[in-house]
Formats: structure tokens, sequence, C-alpha cells
């Protein structure tokens, strides 16, 4: 059985998030079992750009610029995951009166699933988002990704990534939205480590002013990070979701079921461990895995 994602995931900045996922490690738990976190059975994936601009950065400045955000991920001794770039396939300029021969058109009648297509589209002036997520919705969205699953395998078909033009403006946000964007792409979720819960947009604490930039997760669902590197947390859910040979000799495991004094399970809790020398956090949702007993894994 194959099915779209439930959700479009985004990166937002300035408005409520288009997900409300604020979990930690794999975005989809799938499979006959209910209980297997969605992969790409290869994790060596190719990721198709289109060759039209963003906004202000030109098409051919863009590519480098997309390597080295996917050299993030790549770089990971301790994942397998390997994404790569194709600007040779999707030979055009991609906008709002194409876009839906390359994403699933927004009736959902075609999914465009077995294409051999994962596009990376430059919305260059915030049209396309504004199709799939409704007026004045460019001026905050700095990108979404949707990815196509087999249900029962637990294993993703086709995805695509889309970047707005329209909100970002320079290398540095152009790097970091692709980036999370791509992560979404091969299965992470959100996370929050130890961030005040009660960051908020509207009321005090704002949302990237309780700890410095560089302690927030390049995951965190509002772009908050503004330093070219993983945190310790993105580079552990990535190496648990694709681990490479070396990653059982690297981590350690604290794991466990998140109660309540009377036994029962506590599910959706955020939970995370800090070494206190370090200052590196690591997180968890408990009952990740949709098995109803509370059951959280960290990998430190």
């Amino acid at each position: 059985m194959k099915q779209l994602t439930a959700s479009f995931i985004g990166l937002l900045v300035l408005q409520t998030l288009s997900s409300s996922s604020f979990a930690g490690g794999p975005s989809r738990i799938e499979g006959t079992d209910g209980n297997t976190p969605v992969i790409f059975e290869n994790p060596s994936v190719t990721l198709h750009v289109e060759n039209g601009d963003l906004g202000p950065i030109m098409n051919a400045a863009a590519i480098p610029l997309l390597e080295e955000a996917l050299a993030l991920w790549n770089d990971i001794g301790t994942s397998t995951i390997s994404l790569s770039l194709d600007h040779a396939l999707l030979d055009l300029d991609v906008d709002e009166t194409n876009v839906e021969d390359y994403l699933p058109s927004l009736n959902y009648t075609d999914l465009h699933d077995d294409d051999g297509l994962n596009p990376v589209i430059f919305d260059n002036d915030g049209k396309i988002v504004e199709q799939y997520f409704g007026l004045a919705q460019s001026n905050t969205v700095l990108g979404f990704t949707h990815t196509i699953i087999d249900v029962t395998q637990a294993r993703f078909i086709e995805g695509f990534i889309v970047l707005n033009g329209n909100t970002i403006h320079d290398d540095l946000e152009f790097k970091l939205t692709f980036a999370h964007e791509a992560a979404h792409f091969f299965g992470l979720d959100h996370t929050q480590v130890n961030i005040n819960n009660e960051e908020s947009f509207a009321e005090l604490p704002f949302f990237c002013f309780t700890t410095r930039s560089e302690n927030y997760p390049l995951m965190y669902p509002v772009a908050c990070r503004n330093s070219e590197t993983l945190h310790p947390d993105d580079i552990s859910a990535a190496s648990a979701l694709y681990p490479s040979a070396t990653f059982n000799d690297n981590y350690g495991i604290l794991e466990g079921h998140f109660m309540d004094e009377a036994g029962a399970a506590i599910t959706g809790a955020n939970i995370w461990v800090e070494n206190t020398t370090t200052g590196d956090t690591y997180s968890s949702v408990s009952d990740y895995l949709k098995q109803g007993n509370g059951f959280y894994r960290l990998y430190i």
C-alpha cells in the first residue's frame, strides 16, 4: 500500500508551524507491525535539481551551495546516508504553472510516485508555496518537504523539497534551510532537546532566545541555528536511522519506559539527556515507536 505522508513538513519563521510534530528521531512509523521507522531502503539517494533561480540566488550559484549543505549529512561517519544531486535530468524552470507535473497534484489524484524523480524545486517568488499553503504563506515559509511511503514495507519511495525564494535571502539561510529539509526528506523529524518548551512567537520567552544559537539543533522546528554545522542530536538521530558499521562502537544506549506513579505510560513527552562536561544534549520522545508503552531510546 502506498500513501502520501500525513502532512507537509515545513521549516517556518514568524508563524505557527506547518507540522504539529515536535518530536525527535524518525518522522514516520509504519510497517506491518505499525512500529517500524520509515527509511529509504538504499541510503544512497539522488535529488534532482531544477534549472530555475531562487530569489536573489542564481541557479549556477545555488548548485555548490546545495552540495555543501548535503555534505553536513553525508560526512557523518556513523551514518550511511548519502545524498547526491543531479542537475541535468530536470532541465527546466519549475514554477506555479507546471509544478503539478512534478509534485503531487493539489487534489492528490496524481502522486508522481513512479517518475524516478526526487525534485528540488526553487520557488522563485513564493507562488508555489501559496498554491499548497494559501495566500500570504510565502512570507513565512522557508521550505517544505513531502515523501511518498510504502506503508507496509515502511520504506520511502520518492519525495521532493521546495525552497522559497520569497523568504530565503542569503547563502547561509539557503544552506541551512536545504539541509533541514533534506533531513525531513530522508526521515528525520523535528527535535527540541532541552530548549524551553514555553518558547513562543507571541509571548516571552521568544523563539530562538532561550539559549545560544549553537545549542539549537538544525532539526529544531524553527530556524534558530545559524552555524553551518550539525548539533550532536542531529548527528545521533541520523546515525540511529541509517547506522554505519561503526555506529555501535561510537554510541551507547539509554532506554526505558516513561511512566507515571500509577504505572501508566506517558506518551509524547520530550526526553533529553545532557553531558554535563561538554554540554552536548540528545533527545527522544516517549512512545515514539507507537507501542503504547512509553518506550524511549537515546543514543549518546
